[in-house]
């Protein structure tokens, strides 16, 4: 799941605006980051492995002219993560530089490989392989190039693409991952998430959500929009339920819903359902803390003398996302690292641990070590989401290691995923109430519904198919 932006000024250089989008959207991937901008038409790029900071130091963006460009944070759900594959991905159209960044997974990639006869191996990104289809494309216009080849994508994809001093952002036809646009004054910003521009120090206001199967084009200050989608074709919005439940920033307003205030109403819920005597409720930071202390509002209102204790574990900021980590073995130490528990808290209380949720359950595994070494009389588990049982095969790399969902190991049975984790109890929130706690604080403009959501992890339904994979063993 990455984070991609696209900024265009009217008068101050992109670049300083592009590296704070960058910035804010770091919880969406930690492999790498780059940028490119342009000015009188010379491209100009800077990427690296790493997190932002790492790869795009401020003091090189004094070496980044141009009122207009994208920049990419990656998640590598497919290809290797390595240098070859940091975006924004280059290559040219009738010998004219173009720039693409790119979240998503399209599920057909090796088989467009072989169509177009691109010799790119299976450790390609999907961004690489879209932007050589473009740049073998016959027409003779660079719109209807990319339109071409958005047509053949199978699965999710967000894309933001410069060329020729303009941005052209397109969202797939179900929508299943947030493309945004923002104002500041005659500046024009488009991101994966409305965080990245709203922030204070950019200080511009969310315009709208691009809509599934549209094209937007920024050139000159103006934006006009259509549709990619050929005649027949419908777009139907599915947004991936788990940008709410876990990867979208809490700030964020997306689709007319503000993201931390879902996942309240998510934990509010799953009091209801999974009440239990407990003297603290404890989130797993950061991505359980909105859960968890809506889980604790609803608790407090039958047990009067529970308490919300949101620094039981302590996560040191030098820590970031662990899930997201693309080295699975760095993963794992991460996870041991990510926790600190405090044993003053901790200590002779029966805790009730939250976390948003769970997927292999190794964050669960630790926590609950870590609050019986501190002295825990009891830990019972809350997830505020469903059974992740199934591959996720259009934003994130579950479909790589399928065996390892811990829910999936277990054939969905929660009292032997408790034992594993050590829990005396364990309880998940249905993805009905998951869905009902988003409906329920979404804004009068919001276009969802109950049938608008992706939740394939959960029921292991794909409204775009699986591609590619269904030859696989996943």
């Amino acid at each position: 799941m990455c984070g991609i932006i696209g900024v265009a000024n009217e008068k101050e250089t992109a670049a300083p605006d592009i590296y704070t989008g960058l910035l804010e959207m770091q919880p969406r991937g930690k492999g790498g980051a780059g940028m490119v901008t342009a000015l009188r038409g010379d491209h100009y790029d800077l990427r690296d492995m790493g997190e932002v900071k790492e790869a795009l130091g401020k003091e090189a963006l004094k070496h980044m002219p141009g009122k207009i460009g994208v920049g990419h944070t990656r998640y590598p759900n497919a290809g290797t993560n390595s240098p070859w594959n940091l975006q924004p991905v280059r290559d040219s159209f009738r010998g004219q530089e173009f720039d693409a960044s790119h979240n998503g997974n399209s599920v057909n990639m090796g088989s467009l490989r072989r169509k177009y006869g691109i010799l790119h191996d299976e450790n390609a990104s999907d961004t690489r392989t879209i932007a050589a289809i473009i740049a073998q494309s016959k027409r003779t216009d660079f719109v209807s190039a990319l339109v071409d080849t958005v047509r053949e994508l199978q699965g999710s994809f967000s894309l933001i693409v410069l060329f020729n001093n303009t941005l052209y952002a397109l969202r797939d036809r179900f929508g299943f991952h947030p493309l945004q646009i923002g104002m500041r004054g005659n500046d024009i910003f488009i991101a994966s998430e409305s965080c990245a521009f709203t922030q204070p120090q950019i200080g511009a206001t969310l315009l709208r959500d691009i809509g599934p199967g549209e094209l937007v084009t920024v050139k000159d200050g103006r934006i006009t929009s259509e549709s990619w989608l050929p005649s027949g074709v419908a777009a139907t919005l599915r947004f991936d339920i788990f940008e709410f439940i876990y990867f979208m920033s809490p700030h964020s307003v997306v689709e007319g819903v503000e993201v931390g205030s879902a996942r309240e109403e998510m934990g509010k819920r799953l009091a209801r359902l999974h009440p239990v005597p407990t003297d603290i409720v404890v989130p797993v930071p950061d991505s359980g803390n909105q859960a968890a202390q809506g889980y604790y509002e609803e608790l407090k209102l039958t047990q009067a003398q529970v308490r919300f204790t949101p620094w039981a574990f302590f996560r040191p900021h030098t820590v970031g996302r662990t899930f997201i980590d693309p080295i699975a073995e760095l993963r794992a130490e991460l996870v041991k690292s990510k926790l600190r528990p405090r044993p003053a808290v901790l200590s002779r209380k029966n805790a009730t641990v939250l976390d948003d949720s769970e997927v292999r359950g190794n964050t669960m595994k630790r926590a609950v070590i870590m609050a019986r070494e501190s002295g825990a009389k009891r830990v019972d588990g809350r997830i505020a989401s469903d059974l992740y049982r199934f591959p996720d095969y259009y934003g994130m790399d579950t479909y790589r290691y399928g065996e390892e969902l811990i829910a999936r190991k277990h054939d969905g049975d929660v009292e032997a995923i408790a034992r594993e984790c050590g829990l005396d109890t364990l309880g998940y929130l249905p993805n009905d109430l998951v869905i009902e706690a988003i409906l329920a604080v979404r804004g009068p403009n919001s276009p969802l519904t109950k049938d608008s959501f992706y939740d394939g992890p959960f029921t292991g339904n794909y409204p775009d198919g699986i591609g590619d994979f269904a030859h696989s063993n996943t």
